[in-house]
């Protein structure tokens, strides 16, 4: 995003060239006009901030969608003109240390975002430990040029990019509601499906993409190839022009994406400069562990703030399975169930019900009567089987079923307080 001040007058433009000076609110607008220049332009992006102090795409794209605008910060990072003078062929260091003398120290709305001279690998490093997307490298004597170029690098902490929409399928669950959109990437200006995303959105979320998406369906596939029965299942089409923003686990070995979760819509960016990204380095992730367990109605909102689904649950535990299988599986297991979601009706078993599936297997305390048969899961399978039956919480108990009074675990409940 780029600031334009002309005599306490400002504008702020997208890449493309699009006019969003009324689609961030006063604030921010205010506060660019009171830096004290007569003529500038700017090279910043605008945020929304976790408590943590990382910028959150997602809620960025929340607060848009309900006009609210005193959560934004608008990071700046570059100056291409200032009061007369085009900067963009000196040094990068140099326009630095002038928007820096711009700008101030002050923290406010308005913030320069400094940089760090040290190793690259250790603070891309740094950043993920974090929890941050990703660091931007440059080098310092280089001049400024539109686009990309090689004079800078972009290092992510996780498989992340645009997609373009072409096609939506029904939410199972919630009327007038998405459940899932249908990807693909331009290739030699044809467009290609690379899969689709099922997690990541809100309530709202979902039925504000579907009347987007309503709004520009077409009767027939966008995609040069023809799709397979699988990939054209219950799917509904559109023109390609939303671009949506991804995170993903990888590829799979057929060009799709694997364990997706969508962060929101790229309005910023043109649907035909959208192409598959392949980094340089690329360290490949270990495979998760498969699950075979169908899940009915994959795209029901277990967390609907978070936008978390069943399907994004399952998707989680078969990530995580080598790290937790050795404290759930082999134990008693307690649960609290939550049919509808974490906000709906809740409660809390440790015995068998109708319709267990059959992943599920019940074990016997010896100090229990024989009729009362207690959970237990023995492999990945198991576990997805609980996630099916909207088992939210999972409480192991400190021993294996073969040893029931020998714990191997101590588990302490920290309150807060």
């Amino acid at each position: 995003l780029q600031a334009r001040i002309e005599a306490g007058r400002v504008k702020l433009l997208t890449r493309s060239g699009l006019d969003w000076t009324k689609k961030f609110g006063k604030a921010v607008i205010s506060a660019l006009a009171d830096i004290p220049v007569g003529t500038a332009l700017i090279d910043g992006e605008l945020v929304v901030e976790t408590s943590a102090g990382a910028s959150d795409f997602s809620a960025l794209q929340a607060d848009l969608s309900e006009g609210r605008s005193d959560r934004f910060r608008f990071y700046v990072f570059d100056l291409l003109h200032l009061d007369g003078y085009d900067l963009r062929d000196v040094a990068l260091i140099t326009r630095k240390q002038l928007l820096e003398k711009v700008i101030g120290s002050d923290n406010g709305i308005i913030s320069y975002s400094g940089h760090f001279e040290e190793d690259g690998t250790l603070v891309l490093r740094h950043a993920c430990r974090l929890s941050l997307e990703g660091v931007v490298s440059k080098l310092r004597d280089a001049p400024y040029r539109a686009g990309r170029s090689k004079n800078w690098v972009k290092s992510k902490c996780s498989a992340r990019q645009e997609f373009v929409v072409a096609g939506y399928v029904p939410s199972t669950t919630s009327r007038n509601a998405i459940g899932s959109l249908v990807l693909g990437v331009y290739d030699d200006g044809k467009l290609h499906h690379v899969g689709r995303v099922g997690t990541g959105y809100t309530a709202a979320v979902a039925q504000d993409l579907f009347k987007k998406l309503e709004r520009i369906r077409i009767p027939s596939s966008p995609f040069d190839e023809r799709l397979s029965a699988d990939e054209a299942r219950q799917a509904r089409y559109v023109r390609p022009e939303l671009v949506a923003e991804v995170e993903f686990r990888a590829w799979t070995a057929d060009g799709n994406l694997r364990h997706a979760s969508f962060r929101g819509l790229r309005e910023d960016k043109p649907a035909k400069e959208i192409i598959r990204e392949t980094p340089k380095t690329n360290k490949a992730a270990p495979n998760p562990q498969r699950r075979t367990v169908k899940l009915t109605h994959p795209d029901r909102l277990y967390w609907p703030d978070q936008g978390v689904t069943k399907e994004g649950l399952a998707d989680y535990y078969a990530e995580v399975w080598r790290h937790a299988s050795p404290y759930i599986v082999g134990r008693a297991l307690a649960l609290v169930r939550c049919p509808s979601g974490i906000s709906g009706e809740q409660f809390f078993q440790k015995h068998a019900w109708k319709g267990l599936n059959p992943n599920i297997v019940l074990v016997h305390d010896p100090k229990d009567p024989p009729d009362e048969r207690l959970i237990s899961i023995n492999d990945l399978d198991g576990l997805i089987g609980l996630v099916q039956s909207a088992a939210l919480e999972i409480h192991p108990w400190g021993s294996l079923v073969s040893d029931w009074e020998r714990p191997d675990t101590i588990i302490m409940d920290l309150d807060p307080g």
